[in-house]
């Protein structure tokens, strides 16, 4: 399925998404923290590259959850990527009964 940017966040998870100039900002349902995708044009094989301003770990992870694959052919693809790679975990935790907390949002230290 090729994703569109309206498709990717719709997402039962997301509060409020924002554009900015080189990607999006979106937060999640009971997170008060801006979380930043900045999407950039891969040069060297095309489509697109994602970067993320943080990454997940709910109680219910040992660590991080780091995307394995930060790239796409297509815009919408590459920020749905993003997306989940957020997302997926949360919801998980949510539907453990856990409470979403800002402390599940660890910022990306090599920065964005």
């Amino acid at each position: 399925m090729n994703w569109t940017i309206e498709s990717a966040f719709a997402d039962e998870a997301i509060e409020r998404v924002e554009a900015s100039e080189d990607g999006y900002f979106f937060w999640l349902k009971g997170i008060p923290v801006q979380i930043q995708i900045k999407l950039s044009a891969n040069s060297v094989r095309g489509g697109y590259n994602f970067q993320l301003s943080h990454y997940i770990q709910t109680p219910r992870q040992a660590g991080p959850h780091y995307p394995a694959r930060t790239w796409d052919y297509e815009r919408g693809d590459a920020l749905h990527l993003a997306v989940i790679a957020i997302t997926q975990d949360y919801k998980e935790a949510v539907l453990a009964d856990l409470v979403p907390h800002a402390e599940w949002l660890v910022p990306n230290t090599f920065g964005i």
